[in-house]
């Protein structure tokens, strides 16, 4: 998509973009020139980010013998970024994947008192926050990659772009300054980490590792037997389309122990037409990795059908 700024009406990188359009926002796709907005806020991104991840040259090899698409996005996405920014805050794309496997990272998220979410799974925000005892956040769930078949069919509801795209953007103004959001949501993620930066959080794309922490192998690496082992902290630690996912059905511990204590389960969800209602939940919570309870349980849901989860942490899950 950023090469058609790169290179305006050639015909096959038009032709790759509406490829790439389709397998995002699938039957809600339109044609490039209706994402204007969308690529002016992604150069913005671009240009205020600390740091960029880009490609190096081994993916570009690896998709020369893969399928022109997956060439020609890696190339301009590098191409793109490089012209853009030089040389400063441009890191490797895969640093995601690494980023969990750092104990100065996994502590620092356990210092944290309030971690939010993007994703396009419902349960994502309240499994991490078990895990590393974080008492508060927020979870904006939309929907995923229209593309990948393994994402199971609730994570796929919705036109992305444009459904959720604005109310998004309002929602992390409102978020906490100084806490930290994780974000999976593909093209519209990038804009959704400058979003948090500029409303003084710090936002941190994690990409498809979402998926893998839900147990849902979106990408080839997240079924190989070494890739797996290298988070086996997070072994056992949610699975994709499971009822069992309620605080109390959590481990306590992800490495070892697996006593749990018993968790008060919050009320089913419903729908609050009114925008920014807000339902209060006590819940009793469990132990869990980093040690120590969680606190209470705060549901939102917000205007066209937005339906909420229940958590262990005084959190908001929030889904348009």
């Amino acid at each position: 998509m950023l090469a058609t700024q790169l290179i305006p009406e050639n015909e096959f990188i038009l032709a790759q973009s509406d490829k790439i359009l389709r397998n995002w926002f699938g039957p809600f796709a339109k044609p490039i020139s209706h994402y204007q907005n969308l690529l002016g806020d992604l150069e913005e991104t671009i240009t205020n980010a600390d740091y960029v991840g880009i490609p190096d040259v081994r993916r570009i090899e690896k998709e020369l013998v893969n399928i022109p698409r997956g060439y020609w996005g890696v190339y301009f996405s590098s191409t793109y970024v490089s012209r853009k920014r030089g040389n400063p805050g441009i890191i490797f794309a895969g640093i995601h994947s690494m980023l969990f496997r750092s104990k100065e990272f996994l502590d620092s998220l356990c210092e944290n008192a309030e971690v939010n979410t993007i994703s396009c799974h419902s349960k994502f925000g309240q499994l991490l926050r078990t895990t590393f005892k974080i008492p508060n956040g927020t979870d904006l769930v939309v929907p995923g990659e229209m593309g990948i078949r393994q994402l199971p069919k609730e994570s796929k509801d919705g036109d992305h772009y444009g459904a959720f795209y604005a109310l998004v953007l309002d929602s992390i103004s409102r978020l906490a300054p100084g806490s930290v959001t994780l974000i999976a949501a593909g093209i519209c993620g990038k804009v959704y980490a400058d979003a948090v930066r500029r409303s003084g959080g710090i936002g941190v794309d994690i990409g498809a590792m979402a998926d893998f922490f839900m147990k849902v192998p979106t990408r080839e690496p997240f079924t190989h037997p070494e890739f797996v082992r290298q988070y086996a902290w997070y072994d056992s630690v949610g699975t994709a389309n499971s009822d069992l996912l309620e605080p109390d059905e959590l481990p306590s511990q992800a490495a070892g122990d697996r006593q749990r204590d018993g968790a008060e389960r919050g009320p089913d969800p419903e729908t609050l037409r009114a925008r920014g209602a807000i339902e209060n939940t006590r819940g009793q919570g469990g132990r869990n990795r980093c040690g120590g309870r969680s606190s209470d349980s705060t549901r939102i849901e917000v205007g066209l059908g937005l339906r909420a989860c229940a958590s262990t942490t005084r959190s908001s899950a929030v889904r348009w």
